[in-house]
């Protein structure tokens, strides 16, 4: 993780929200896919079943916001499940949070009007010392110290507050991990990966070659990009993306 990390942006700092009605389709259960195709700007509709995903140690951020106005109101029921292979590597340095139920987790700290869920992958390389740390103090970067919006509704305003407030976070532990080099091994990091549930709105933020991918319909549809070497971005501070979320799959 580096302390100068730059943040990259899409052209306009403003949320763009679509407000389009999702397709009637059948419900299918969704499957985890490992390759995904480019970032999609289409609506898409998907069954609220998380998986993992969150923070980072790379030379950039990215976040995922999903929001559609127009959709009926219902309350998702999260359920999650995580897995890890170790590959052909000595040890596995990889962790990851998986909370299904964030507003028992944080107790009283929660204030949000909507049931929410959070979740995170920490792709550590070079040794465990760098996924470990972030894995242990990921919650309070992202909810105890952070400056989150206060609000009765879930609104756009709402939304632009939170989405600031994380890209805060990130920095806040991007700052910390640096900090921390008397027990951290300087040559290890963690790339990282973050989905906040909130009802039924999705913030995805990403740093380093971790991947969000959504199975819709039986298709991998990719909704974070990879932060390679050699990948040009063009724009400043934060991409954003945002595409309707239903209960429909």
């Amino acid at each position: 993780m580096v302390a100068d990390a730059q943040v990259f942006c899409h052209p306009t700092l403003a949320v763009q929200y679509l407000c389009l009605p999702s397709p009637t389709a059948p419900k299918i259960e969704p499957d985890i896919f490992d390759v995904a195709p480019d970032p999609t700007d289409t609506p898409i509709s998907i069954d609220l079943s998380r998986r993992d995903s969150a923070l980072s140690c790379s030379t950039s951020i990215q976040t995922t916001t999903i929001f559609d106005s127009t959709a009926r109101k219902y309350a998702p029921k999260i359920r999650s499940g995580s897995h890890t292979d170790i590959g052909p590597r000595s040890s596995n340095e990889d962790e990851h949070i998986r909370i299904d139920d964030l507003c028992t987790h944080l107790g009283s700290n929660y204030t949000w009007p909507e049931s929410s869920s959070f979740y995170a992958v920490f792709d550590g390389h070079g040794g465990p010392d760098a996924a470990v740390y972030m894995k242990n103090n990921a919650m309070r970067f992202f909810f105890k110290d952070a400056e989150l919006p206060q609000t009765a509704d879930i609104d756009e305003k709402f939304l632009q507050d939170l989405e600031t407030s994380h890209r805060k976070s990130f920095l806040l532990a991007d700052q910390a991990f640096a900090d921390e080099h008397s027990i951290i091994d300087s040559y290890c990091g963690t790339t990282a990966l973050t989905a906040l549930v909130l009802g039924r709105h999705l913030l995805i933020a990403n740093a380093g070659d971790c991947r969000a991918v959504l199975c819709r319909k039986g298709d991998a549809v990719q909704l974070s990009q990879d932060h390679r070497p050699l990948v040009r971005w063009n724009d400043k501070g934060l991409r954003i993306w945002v595409v309707p979320l239903n209960m429909d799959t």
